[in-house]
This record gives C-alpha cells, sequence and structure tokens, in this order.
C-alpha cells in the first residue's frame, strides 16, 4: 500500500509528493525502486512500520528524483537502548516550500533509528513512543539539509511512553519562522539547556501543540493547550516520574492542532476538540485551552483560532 499525503506546488509547475508506503519495495517508473525493508521484519499494517518516501514531479508526470530514509539499528544511530526496531519508521504528514522554493520543509512522526544519506540521523529517546519531527530536503536533488526533532522523554511512571505528533506545517516568509501544529502526551525533551523552551507535559489522551522554529530547524519556542500539568514532572530521585494524579484540562480530553496557516500577519490553528465527557454538549461543558478566557470552546468540535505571531493573543473566531 502507497498513500500520498501531501503535495505542493512550486512557481515552474514542478510537483513534491510525500507518501507513505506499508509495502517492501516501490518502483517509480525507471527513476528508483525503494526497497523499505532492511534486514528487521516490520510489522507491516501497522502505521509505525510505514516509512515515508519523498519526490519530485516535473509538470507532465515524470519524476525527477525518489528519495527516501532507511531504517537503521540502534548502533546506526549510536543509541543502543533503543531496541524495538519492529516500531521503527518515518510517518509524514504535511508539507510545505520555502520562500525561495529551494528547500522542502516535512513534518510528521517517526519511531526508532532513522537515517539520510548523509549520515546524519534521527532517534527517538522513549521505547514505542512517536516523536514529532521536522525535516528539510534540497529541491533539486532531494538531498538531506537538516532535521531536527520535539522527543520523547522516558518516564518511569506511567511506563508506557505517549507520543508527540506533528500534523501541520506553515512557513512565514517575514519572519523566516516555520509554525508546526500538532499534539503531545506525556513528557517532551527537556530543551532548557540550548534553548528559551522548558519541557511540556501533555494528557495521555494530548494536548494541542504548537512549535515554532527558525528557517534552519532551530526549535524558537514551543507551548501546549493546558498548563497546569506541564510542572508535575519529579525529578527528584534522578529520572522523570509522573505523580498518580494531578490537574488537567479539558477533563483530560484530547486537543490537536490540524493545521495551522499564515494569513494577513497571523496564524490561524484549527483546533480539534474531543471531550472525555460524552454528554458534554447536553449538559452545557465548554473547553477552555491556551489560558486564554476568550478561548472557549464546544467539545466534539473542530475550531478557527486566531493567534498573533508571537503566540500571545489567542481569539476563537468560529466553526468552520
Amino acid at each position: 500500500s502507497l498513500y500520498v499525503m501531501d503535495t505542493v506546488m512550486d512557481s515552474e509547475g514542478n510537483t513534491y509528493v510525500a507518501m507513505v508506503s506499508g509495502d517492501q519495495t516501490a518502483i517509480f517508473d525507471d527513476v528508483a525502486q525503494v526497497n523499505l525493508i532492511t534486514e528487521f521484519d516490520r510489522m507491516l499494517g501497522i502505521p509505525s512500520s510505514y516509512s515515508s518516501i519523498f519526490g519530485k514531479m516535473d509538470p507532465h508526470g515524470n519524476w525527477l528524483w525518489i528519495q527516501y530514509p532507511e531504517i537503521g539499528n540502534p548502533e546506526d544511530c549510536e543509541y543502543p537502548y533503543y531496541q524495538n526496531t519492529n516500531y521503527s519508521g518515518l510517518y509524514s504528514q504535511d508539507i510545505e516550500l520555502s520562500l525561495d522554493g529551494s528547500e522542502l520543509r516535512i513534518t510528521g512522526q517517526y519511531n526508532g533509528c532513522i537515517l539520510f544519506d548523509s549520515g546524519d540521523y534521527l532517534v527517538t529517546n522513549a521505547s514505542f513512543a512517536f516523536s514529532a519531527f521536522l525535516l528539510s530536503i534540497d529541491t533539486e536533488n532531494g538531498e538531506y539539509v537538516w532535521a531536527t526533532s520535539l522527543n520523547q522523554e522516558y518516564v518511569s511512571n506511567p511506563t508506557v511512553a505517549a507520543p508527540i505528533l506533528g500534523e501541520s506545517i506553515a512557513y512565514d516568509s517575514e519572519s523566516d519562522r516555520i509554525y508546526v501544529g500538532g499534539s503531545i502526551a506525556g513528557l517532551s525533551q527537556d530543551f532548557t539547556s540550548f534553548g528559551p523552551t522548558s519541557p511540556l507535559y501533555g494528557d495521555d489522551n494530548g494536548d494541542a501543540l504548537l512549535m515554532v522554529f527558525d528557517g534552519e530547524g532551530n526549535l524558537l519556542h514551543f507551548e501546549d493547550s493546558c498548563k497546569l500539568n506541564d510542572d508535575i514532572v519529579d525529578y527528584s530521585n534522578g529520572y522523570a516520574s509522573i505523580p498518580d494524579s494531578y490537574e488537567s484540562c479539558n477533563g483530560g480530553g484530547k486537543e490537536s492542532v490540524v493545521e495551522v496557516q499564515v494569513h494577513d500577519g497571523q496564524l490561524v490553528l484549527l483546533v480539534e476538540v474531543e471531550s472525555m465527557n460524552p454528554d458534554s454538549t447536553a449538559t452545557g461543558e465548554d473547553v477552555s485551552i491556551f489560558e486564554s478566557e476568550n478561548i472557549t470552546l464546544e467539545p466534539h468540535q473542530k475550531h478557527l483560532i486566531r493567534v498573533n505571531k508571537n503566540l500571545e493573543t489567542y481569539q476563537n473566531i468560529g466553526i468552520p
């Protein structure tokens, strides 16, 4: 099976395609034969065993190049802790071109050890846990330019790590910033040592997540839709653990940024909200996210939210 996840066209009519395949091989005319399965027998039929293929097609439908990362073993990524190779894979969700069209930016989620032709790699910190990624490749030849990730951190309690997902990407040419929307469940990596951000913790079902990167993939800022649980992690024993009970938002329900766009100097987010209370609509229960008094949302809906590019003022502009 081969799925087209997203496409984008440049000013010359060339089309860039992000695909996900669960098949062992895929043939693209006479340009490339892709062999996704290495020596590891990944479990077909599970999304985490799929991996991504990227391609460029000219205006006449001819493939110009095909590129794909490989699934590596723990030694390839210099991280012997990770042993669950059956769950390795790179799952692309959304793509966007840079202003000059020289780079294709891709977001999604991955697991395990992901190798690029350049010798660079991505690797997850926590076993079985998806982490969000942002990847840039050269539009001329499909070669790796840079990659970065928002990684899961291992938590001793609960022992099952939850995912961080990248679902949508937008590029702001004025500030040369890249915005990625998605969701976070569990604990994020600690970025305080080299950036202005601190770890986030998402409800088990997921909090909406918004990430900001510069044009070279450096993480500038990230925040989630629930601040109540971001400071609950206990490091006193030398590792991260979560208390048995803690405050959450939306009754522990799920929120996710499924679309992000730059429009008239502001960001527009499409946020999907699911309440844990099946009768919440009937009882009039509302959902407040991003700690903003004017963001009160009806559950079981998708909402458009406008925010300035400094992530300071959120405004609910309705249900599409």
